[in-house]
C-alpha cells in the first residue's frame, strides 16, 4: 500500500507505481481507501455474522 510507512522503499514516487504494475494483479499498488468498503462491512450490521475470517485486500497478490 502506499503510506508514509513504505514511501522510503521507493527512490521516487514513480518508482511506487512501476513496481505496482509490475507485481500487483490489479495493476496498482493499493492506497488507504482501498481498505475502507471492507472496513465499513465489518463494521457495520452487514458484517454482523461475519467471524474467523482472512479478508485479503491485496490486488491479487493472494491468487497468483
Amino acid at each position: 500500500f502506499n503510506t508514509w510507512r513504505n514511501r522510503d522503499q521507493f527512490r521516487t514516487p514513480q518508482d511506487l507505481v512501476d513496481r505496482g504494475r509490475t507485481y500487483v494483479p490489479m495493476g496498482r499498488i493499493g492506497e488507504p481507501h482501498d481498505c475502507a468498503g471492507i472496513a465499513l462491512v465489518l463494521a457495520s450490521d452487514a458484517g454482523g455474522y461475519v467471524t474467523g475470517q482472512t479478508i485479503y485486500v491485496d490486488g491479487g497478490m493472494s491468487v497468483r
